[in-house]
């Protein structure tokens, strides 16, 4: 729809319109009779699918039966779709700062001419901007494209350390020529546009020498296997660990010292296992001792991931000391006779040797 107004019109709608005329299926639309005079020509609504036209076509009317042509172009509407990724993947843990980069592709655009696509980070779970640290995660790519038809690349930074639950994350976009929206991409249930950030999980299970129980005959070493998910696959990370008497859920101390353990590794893998090793001299266990080990996963000096369960029978070992050399029992009357006896035989033989060297003198004097 088109309308024809006075050359000093400022608003432009069908109620302050001269004349209105709607195009036909060839796009052709006519104001006939018009008087002489000075006129603005304005589209009022586009056909389907076209953006507005807001340009002011003024013409002038001199002659009778003066035939005045324009052309009024609309470009139609811009399409995007977009594909988010974090390294290639759909799935990442919270544990590093990452790069999102969602790729939009789009249609319909003006060869030459400049726009700019602008984007937010939005949280699945609640249908709000994705804050972290307390702040939303924006970027736009201005680009001028050689097609109609292509593709652009806009990308998010952000610290997934800051995230401590699941989180679906997804990208919404919209696309700006000369200021002015032209097409918008916000589904919260496009999975193109969906990444989700998974939390480290971490588990363990402690042995000594395999064994859940152990009596003590010398140094004691703790193994404990600790099993990861949800890590950066190629990135460095720190396991630190300390052990804990259970019977009074504080440290386990040795000398008056805590008894701790760490071990830097880089996993081929997102979910794996390492083990984790915590050597004391078994001595000071003076009476059975359940000792728990309690781990934490740190990355570049953040804690993303802790396994600290006093209860868990996976992060405990028993330890029993060494038992007693046996004593002799005292005050026990039951072997008595038996010591007399043999003290007697003794004494008897001592007295018949004595006889024997006294009487064979005897002899020899004779």
């Amino acid at each position: 729809m088109f309308g024809l107004f006075n050359i000093n019109e400022t608003e432009f709608t069908e109620e302050t319109a001269i004349l209105t005329s709607e195009s036909n299926e060839e796009g052709i639309f006519t104001f006939e009779n018009v008087p002489y005079g000075e006129y603005i020509i304005r589209e009022l609504k586009p056909a389907e699918g076209y953006l507005p036209n807001e340009e002011n076509y003024t013409v002038t009317i001199s002659e009778n039966k003066e035939i005045i042509e324009i052309t009024i172009e609309n470009d139609k509407i811009p399409e995007l779709g977009t594909t988010a990724t974090i390294d290639g993947k759909k799935e990442v843990g919270a544990t590093e700062v990452f790069t999102l980069e969602d790729v939009v592709e789009y249609k319909h655009l003006v060869p030459g001419k400049e726009y700019t696509v602008k984007g937010v980070l939005m949280d699945k779970a609640t249908g709000k901007e994705l804050l972290i640290d307390g702040k939303k995660i924006t970027s736009e790519a201005t680009f001028i494209p050689d097609e109609p038809t292509g593709e652009v690349i806009v990308s998010f930074e952000f610290d997934a350390r800051y995230i401590n639950e699941e989180t679906n994350i997804v990208v919404f976009e919209s696309l700006y020529s000369e200021d002015k929206e032209l097409a918008v991409h916000a589904d919260l249930e496009d999975v193109g546009q969906n990444v989700t950030v998974k939390i480290p999980k971490i588990g363990t299970k402690a042995s000594i020498d395999g064994k859940k129980e152990f009596t003590v005959n010398g140094d004691i070493t703790i193994d404990d296997v600790v099993s990861y998910k949800h890590l950066t696959a190629g990135k460095e990370y720190t396991i630190k660990g300390v052990l804990m008497d259970k019977s009074t859920g504080k440290q386990f101390l040795v000398d008056g010292k805590e008894v701790c353990s760490e071990v830097t590794f880089t996993p081929e893998t997102a979910d794996g296992e390492v083990t984790v090793s915590f050597t004391f001299d078994g001595s000071v266990i003076t009476k059975e001792t359940e000792i728990v080990v309690f781990e934490a996963f740190y990355r570049e000096g953040t804690e993303i991931a802790v396994h600290a369960d006093i209860e868990d029978e996976g992060q405990n070992v028993t330890i029993h000391p060494q038992p007693e050399p046996e004593k002799p029992q005292t005050g026990d009357n039951s072997n008595l006779g038996f010591y007399i006896g043999l003290g007697s035989v003794a004494v008897g033989g001592l007295i018949a040797f004595l006889i024997i060297k006294f009487k064979k003198k005897d002899e020899d004097d004779e």
